[in-house]
């Protein structure tokens, strides 16, 4: 189930757009780094398996967004997609 802030629904009043932060539940599992003792492998390990993750789990809601025309930027290392819309978005996203 889809949770977002409750000023989405005053702030989306009326026809507004608001950006809108979807924050995606499947994060990395990056526990394997912590047991790497060389610095550059562990931060290049950390860095593929967020990129590979981010690009694995957003692709749906990218596609999905890209579908309906609308504008949006992914950011890998929290997974989450940044976007702006009305009511009726933020509607269709809480249905996902």
């Amino acid at each position: 189930m889809a949770e977002f802030d409750g000023c989405v629904l005053r702030d989306t009043a009326n026809g507004a757009t608001v950006p809108i932060v979807v924050y995606l539940r499947d994060q990395a599992d990056l526990s394997r780094a912590y047991a790497m003792s060389d610095q550059t492998a562990r931060g290049w390990y950390v860095y593929r398996t967020l990129k590979s993750h981010a690009a694995r789990t957003q692709a749906p809601l990218r596609a999905w967004l890209k579908s309906r025309h609308v504008a949006y930027r992914s950011f890998w290392a929290a997974n989450m997609i940044l976007s702006r819309g009305d009511r009726a978005l933020v509607n269709k996203l809480a249905a996902r």
